[in-house]
């Protein structure tokens, strides 16, 4: 199998199991050495298993019901690239924010980095975290893709 073919593999695994909530499932398809998970928005860097594993378990609890939607993907040998929207309910705590049970939708981008064997090393994810929080708290509506936006 061409790298390239099994990186594409590896991240639309990786995307099924987080929207399907198996979480010990995707934690282990980084099979890197040192794999970690970066929230670029809180500068923040969670090295190894446990460490990405809190960053999917605060998702897990902010929005139990999160579901991923592909908007777009690009894979280049070592990169595979995907644009994201989450989706959910806010029904749990999320950097201080109470639920209110507000619809969420997020457009996210994400960046997966591979070792030179094929192992996935990296999930580096870039989101705007203040529309974020603006949305649990009812300030701005949820995000709607183009394609799905009514003409005024």
């Amino acid at each position: 199998m061409k790298p390239i073919t099994q990186q594409i593999q590896q991240v639309e695994k990786l995307l099924a199991e987080v929207s399907a909530h198996h979480w010990e499932a995707a934690l282990e398809l980084f099979t890197g050495e040192t794999p970690f998970y970066e929230d670029v928005p809180s500068n923040t860097r969670l090295t190894g298993r446990s460490g990405i594993s809190g960053a999917y378990q605060e998702l897990a609890t902010a929005m139990p019901n999160l579901m991923i939607e592909v908007t777009s993907a690009a894979d280049v040998p070592g990169c595979s690239i995907r644009e994201i929207l989450i989706v959910g309910t806010h029904k749990g705590v999320y950097q201080g924010v109470p639920p209110t049970g507000r619809s969420i939708r997020l457009a996210c981008a994400c960046f997966f980095h591979f070792d030179a064997g094929g192992k996935l090393l990296t999930q580096r994810m870039y989101f705007d975290n203040q529309t974020l929080v603006r949305q649990m708290r009812g300030e701005v509506e949820p995000f709607l893709p183009k394609r799905l936006r009514v003409a005024a």
